[in-house]
């Protein structure tokens, strides 16, 4: 009788333990697809902060052209 008594208790103990095991791995599965979602937004707020930045370069470079176009025509009108 005693046996099966400690039977019984050994069996509450790894119950126990494995129930700790599937919460741990749980844990870690719910940590790395955090961190995944994490990395992606991060990398996806860095493409836009890009894509803003070469069309800002851009129309900086667009005015700059016009700037100069204008100088040019006023200096050929000018001088004529």
């Amino acid at each position: 009788m005693k046996i099966l008594n400690r039977a019984v208790e050994l069996k509450k103990y790894v119950a126990i333990v494995v129930v700790i095991v599937v919460i741990a791995a749980a844990a870690v599965i719910v940590v790395v697809v955090v961190v995944i979602v994490v990395v992606v937004v991060v990398v996806v707020v860095v493409a836009v902060v890009v894509v803003v930045v070469v069309a800002v370069a851009a129309a900086a470079a667009a005015v700059v052209v016009v700037v100069v176009l204008v100088v040019v025509v006023v200096v050929v009108v000018v001088v004529e």
